[in-house]
């Protein structure tokens, strides 16, 4: 048999869930400022870079 131990508890997987789409979203706007780009429209946004 195998024998397994529950080192940090129970998972709350809605806290889980939650915590991926904060984490998502604040690294799809960094990334909308830095490169100047909508990536969830996939279109150039407004600001200093033209995209051609």
């Amino acid at each position: 048999t195998h024998a397994r131990r529950n080192l940090f508890g129970p998972v709350d997987h809605e806290q889980l869930q939650q915590d991926s789409e904060c984490i998502l979203s604040k690294s799809i706007e960094r990334a909308r400022q830095k490169w100047n780009f909508d990536f969830l429209r996939d279109k150039p946004a407004e600001g200093i870079l033209q995209w051609e």
